[in-house]
């Protein structure tokens, strides 16, 4: 094989590795991920306003090579920002996510005591609930870890519902609480449960 034909093949294994797609740089950083297929990382450069602050994708594949999930990761100017920092999509079979999962900022974190989000989508891609994820500081402040917010066919708050720790609920008697919310978002109804025992019922 001559040099020039080595260098062909050389090129052709390096643009098919990492490739070059609109200002980002493509890398298989796995040929057999969790999900049986190929993992594959594009980084965008600094330069790149097309990118929407997005520093890096990174895309898992199955074994049928669909795309199953897409996680993006913002930029390090966005940490200033009170938002996130970095996007997991999980994708069903269409690939349409059927759930997006938020990292939030150390600002965002400070300022609402949650570092993690989910909102699980419908098959129109609209939000249906978020789940929230709390800090330890949050944690001991509050009672709480996790809570859950139930939205309507126009995405409105329409229930919400608070998980707390044992801890909590030794010192008060109560593990979960669900509150109800009317058209302007304003409690109705509180019920107060133990291990899913309904304990009280408030009417605002």
């Amino acid at each position: 094989m001559t040099a020039r034909r080595v260098l062909l093949s050389l090129a052709s294994i390096i643009i098919l590795i990492y490739g070059v797609v609109e200002g980002s740089t493509q890398k298989v950083t796995s040929t057999k991920n969790e999900f049986g297929g190929s993992t594959v990382e594009e980084v965008y450069s600094t330069e790149d306003t097309e990118s929407n602050d997005i520093a890096k994708i990174i895309s898992y594949y199955d074994d049928s090579n669909r795309c199953v999930k897409k996680d993006r990761i913002f930029i390090n100017k966005s940490a200033n920002d009170n938002s996130f920092n970095r996007i997991i999509d999980y994708l069903e079979s269409n690939e349409k996510p059927v759930k997006r999962e938020f990292f939030y900022t150390d600002k965002s974190v400070n300022e609402n005591g949650f570092n993690r989000s989910i909102v699980y989508l419908d098959t129109n891609e609209k939000s249906v609930k978020r789940e929230f994820f709390y800090t330890d500081k949050s944690v001991n402040e509050n009672g709480f870890n996790r809570s859950i917010v139930y939205l309507d066919t126009n995405e409105k708050p329409v229930k919400r519902e608070f998980f707390y720790t044992d801890k909590s609920a030794n010192e008060n008697g109560f593990n979960r609480i669900i509150i109800y919310l009317d058209i302007n978002e304003k409690p109705v109804k509180t019920e107060l449960y133990m291990n899913d025992r309904l304990l009280t019922t408030d009417y605002e």
